[in-house]
């Protein structure tokens, strides 16, 4: 298993655990995307602070870069995102091949909002106190914190999308899995 690798996924109905989205962390830096080909994106966060980010074959201009990730206190929220629990979807994710990865997984059959939300935090190493001051606007129903990475990650898994947003309205099939990159020069607490 590979000790730098998380997998984010879901189990169906059928008990099939099917990954969505990969983050890996290696001395070069941080590096994250979606396991469905059609979407294909992914993002870098390097240890010098430079930050890429790419959907299929399009690169966007330049992000604003970040402090490098060693120099990282506190907590702040580099990801999130959202994955429509759909039967059209979860037929295109493929189960898991053993072995690959540390997966964290949540049950469809605890989600009932039609989403599935999720949020990466990126934390000061051996500062779990940190999480204690999250105030998130939901429960989370699942939370795991990596910490085989440098600065270690909080993972949030989520029944729904957040408050406000309207991603619940879309029709079936627009889209499937969103995600966000938030650039965040201050962290959230220290």
């Amino acid at each position: 298993m590979a000790k730098n690798r998380v997998e984010l996924a879901i189990i169906d109905s059928d008990g099939l655990t099917k990954p969505f989205f990969w983050m890996k962390g290696t001395s070069g830096g941080f590096y994250c995307g979606s396991v469905q080909k059609d979407f294909g994106a992914h993002m870098t966060y390097h240890v010098d602070g430079n930050v890429h980010f790419r959907v299929l074959s399009d690169r966007p201009p330049n992000l604003p870069s970040e402090l490098p990730l060693r120099k990282l206190d506190g907590i702040r929220c580099l990801l999130s995102g959202e994955l429509r629990i759909a039967p059209k979807v979860l037929g295109e994710l493929q189960p898991l091949k053993k072995g690959r990865a540390n997966i964290v997984s949540v049950d469809i059959a605890k989600l009932t909002q039609g989403w599935l939300g999720w949020e990466v935090y990126l934390v000061e190493p051996n500062r779990l106190d940190l999480l204690d001051n999250l105030k998130p606007v939901r429960k989370p129903v699942k939370a795991q914190t990596i910490t085989s990475f440098v600065p270690w990650l909080h993972l949030c898994l989520y029944d729904g999308v957040p408050p406000g947003d309207e991603l619940g309205v879309k029709p079936e099939g627009l889209v499937s899995l969103i995600w966000h990159w938030h650039h965040s020069p201050e962290a959230i607490c220290q």
